[in-house]
Formats: C-alpha cells, sequence, structure tokens
C-alpha cells in the first residue's frame, strides 16, 4: 500500500522543524554579552546616620576599618562630615526649617571591596544598594542609618 502526504503529515513536519530549530537557536546562543559579575568589586558608598549625639558624631573617624561579626572588614572610612540635624516647627502658624545643635546628622564615605553576585552586592552580609538599611560599625562606634548613594 503506497502512503500519500496529506495535511497533517505537513503539519507534523513543519512543527518538528521547529522545534529542531528553536532548540538548536537556544542552545546555540552567545552568553559572553550579558553583564553578570561575581566576585569581588571596588566601590564607593555614602552612608547617612540621622539622630545622632555630638559626642557619638565625633566616634566616626577617617581612615577606620568596618567591621562585622567581630572580624575587620575589607571597607574603609574616607570622609565624614557632620551636620546639625534639620528640623521642621511651627512658630506662629507657619513651618519654618532650623536646626537643631543639639542632635547630629552624620554622611560618611566608604571605600569598600564588595562580594558581587550579578545585580547584587553585599558587604559582610549586608546588602549595598541606596535606600538600604545598613549597621556601620567600626572599634569605636556601632550605628544604624541608611546608605544614600552607591558610587
Amino acid at each position: 500500500m503506497k502512503r500519500k502526504f496529506n495535511a497533517i503529515d505537513i503539519i507534523v513536519v513543519v512543527v518538528v522543524a521547529i522545534i529542531i530549530i528553536g532548540c538548536y537557536k537556544y542552545f546555540s546562543k552567545d552568553n559572553s554579552k550579558e553583564d553578570f559579575k561575581i566576585g569581588k568589586e571596588k566601590i564607593t558608598f555614602i552612608f547617612e546616620a540621622g539622630n545622632i549625639l555630638p559626642e557619638l558624631s565625633n566616634k566616626v573617624v577617617v581612615d577606620d576599618i568596618l567591621l562585622d561579626d567581630g572580624k575587620y572588614q575589607d571597607a574603609i572610612i574616607k570622609k565624614v562630615e557632620v551636620f546639625d540635624h534639620e528640623q521642621v516647627i511651627a512658630i506662629d502658624g507657619v513651618l519654618n526649617a532650623v536646626n537643631n545643635p543639639t542632635i547630629k546628622r552624620v554622611y560618611v564615605t566608604i571605600e569598600a571591596s564588595v562580594n558581587r553576585y550579578g545585580p547584587y552586592m553585599d558587604l559582610g552580609g549586608q546588602a549595598i544598594k541606596a535606600n538600604e538599611v545598613f549597621w556601620l560599625r567600626t572599634d569605636k562606634i556601632t550605628m544604624l542609618g541608611k546608605i544614600v548613594n552607591v558610587l
């Protein structure tokens, strides 16, 4: 018995060809253009802590090394800026911004070698990204704040 091709046979051959071409393209694609970094990377970021007493704000010193779990991290404080805390108060029904010299705001620029896993960066188990809560620990002080910028 001689068999002829019909429409269903043609559809099956086309579907099988599409599957073979799709598999070939999927498994032979070049991933070298993707920017997926893994390993150590040197970055600089800015940390901000607010509502700090003036006596404590002086404990953050340039060239201090950060700690985590009692171990020194590959992170060094490069710059420290201390400002009076700015508050908004109402005077005669009008909102005014005034400086409060009894409370300080501290900005710390930190240069660190972080672990990078694609878009995720961490330093001592803490995520490094803008607006992320961060514990700044040195030999002299521990303070809670947030990262305001990753340079």
